[in-house]
């Protein structure tokens, strides 16, 4: 389950490049039933991978790497 939700996190990335956390909880939420806690928690893992990044100097808007782009189509 945690597979299929980094897949769909970064495919809602793939398509918006930058995006705002809750937005992309929004879109997460209508097709798989998950919590904030687990959403923020496997957010937090393609951060450290550095497969996003956090823009703005706040911890609610994220961008898509060149990194994440290429691991992500890897999967």
């Amino acid at each position: 389950m945690r597979d299929e939700i980094t897949k769909e996190i970064m495919r809602v990335m793939k398509e918006k490049q930058v995006s705002r956390k809750w937005e992309v909880y929004e879109e997460i939420k209508k097709g798989k039933k998950i919590s904030k806690k687990e959403f923020e928690k496997i957010l937090d893992e393609l951060i450290e991978k550095h497969w996003l990044v956090s823009i703005y100097g706040s911890d609610t808007t994220f961008a898509l790497t060149q990194k994440g782009m290429k691991e992500s189509k890897l999967k």
